[in-house]
């Protein structure tokens, strides 16, 4: 059976001429998107009603502090031990994660949700650079492209798809779903061809000193030192996707269903605000692109709070679809920032660098959100749009690019 699949597949691989890995990333990204479309905010709601709010926030505190690890090492990792073998493994873990929720009493729910998060951080790097390696350099962002709507795809059906399944047919069918889509995405990604064609001899011993030079970077650069601030302040504020399917569920009484499709929008909403927030930042620049999304962002959250007890179908617009077309401001202005001030030498480390301080920021979030919620729910939107709003005196002392 299954040498048929494949050769089935090669065969359609063959018939589309295009490349292996290319034809085997696309539907894969698909499935796995699939799965975290739901997961993102089934697994807070799980946890939350199986624990309780404390072990919510020491649980995905746990995992963000797991990712910040990661996010430092799994590009090094893709260059000495190859691209295939970490996806291959990061699948497998994802899997496993997923296999962990379905079967193994609630007890071990925790450690679950701690797998699945944290081997989905492990894909990035490895992924990008098998595609980038895959293609002709001419075809790279039409690929990568197609990836990215992908997995958006996957998000926006699996969040609404498996939210009507858990309402109408239990949760147990929902995650049986998300074990076998899973499972079903390892074999598709064992069938890639490894791209990296010669063995590193970078060691790890010779890489830990640069590693912690890369995050000195961000620091030691006058643009950036605001820029690294505004990433630890907003990180730290940033506890509110843990603890909004919580609110929708027992505040304010919404069925998973509406919660599953107001996720969906979410991915929607960012999608179209992309191409408006590139235009805008090369336009206006990435300062005001990223002030735009804080305080945008900040008066949404103030919008949901007062109309949630009121109307709360209205109330959703705020967060899934302006606060959404939003967060993208915050994407390429984040991007084009780094890009603006910043030697060519230095860029893809910065990056790396800003993406692990986010991380290592996120950590205490989720624990601080918590405490809040237990003196009032509501604190918890309240307290992210205060903080965002704090941001203002930094935001003000980036540097403008602007052309307008």
């Amino acid at each position: 059976m299954i040498n048929r699949a494949r050769r089935f597949l090669e065969v359609l691989q063959l018939s589309l001429s295009v490349p292996r890995n290319f034809f085997l990333l696309v539907p894969t990204s698909l499935l796995i998107g699939f799965v975290l479309g739901y997961f993102m905010w089934a697994l807070p709601l799980l946890l939350m009603r199986a624990s309780g709010v404390n072990v919510l926030g020491v649980v995905f505190s746990l995992s963000f502090l797991l990712n910040a690890l990661l996010s430092f090492s799994t590009g090094f990792a893709a260059d000495v031990m190859g691209r295939k073998a970490i996806l291959v493994f990061a699948t497998t873990l994802f899997a496993l994660g997923a296999l962990i929720i379905f079967m193994a009493p609630y007890w071990l729910l925790p450690v679950g949700i701690i797998i699945v998060f944290a081997s989905s951080s492990l894909h990035g790097p490895a992924l990008d650079a098998l595609l980038a390696e895959s293609m002709q350099e001419e075809a790279r962002g039409k690929a990568f492209g197609i990836l990215q709507f992908s997995t958006l795809i996957g998000l926006a059906l699996g969040s609404t798809v498996l939210g009507i399944v858990t309402q109408s047919a239990g949760l147990n069918l929902a995650l049986g779903i998300t074990v076998f889509l899973a499972l079903l995405a390892i074999p598709l990604r064992m069938m890639l061809i490894e791209t990296k064609t010669h063995k590193s001899n970078v060691s790890v011993a010779s890489a830990s000193p640069a590693l912690l030079r890369n995050a000195v970077l961000l620091f030691s650069n006058k643009a950036l030192l605001p820029f690294s601030l505004i990433l630890i302040g907003g990180s730290l504020v940033s506890w509110i996707m843990q603890f909004m399917p919580g609110y929708l569920s027992e505040v304010l009484g919404l069925g998973e269903s509406v919660i599953g499709l107001a996720y969906s929008l979410t991915m929607i909403s960012q999608a179209i605000g992309q191409p408006v927030a590139g235009w805008f930042s090369d336009r206006y620049g990435a300062k005001r692109a990223l002030i735009v999304n804080k305080v945008g962002s900040a008066i949404s959250l103030i919008l949901f709070v007062l109309l949630s007890t009121v109307n709360p179908i209205l109330a959703l617009a705020f967060p899934f679809v302006v606060g959404a077309w939003l967060s993208a401001f915050n994407n390429v202005g984040w991007s084009l920032y780094i890009a603006q001030n910043t030697d060519e030498d230095h860029r893809g480390t910065i990056y790396g660098s800003a993406s692990g301080l986010e991380a290592i920021s996120q950590a205490p979030a989720p624990i601080l959100g918590a405490l809040l919620w237990q003196i009032e729910p509501r604190l918890v939107f309240v307290g992210t749009a205060i903080g965002w709003f704090a941001l203002m005196p930094l935001l003000m002392r980036l540097r403008d690019e602007g052309h307008a």
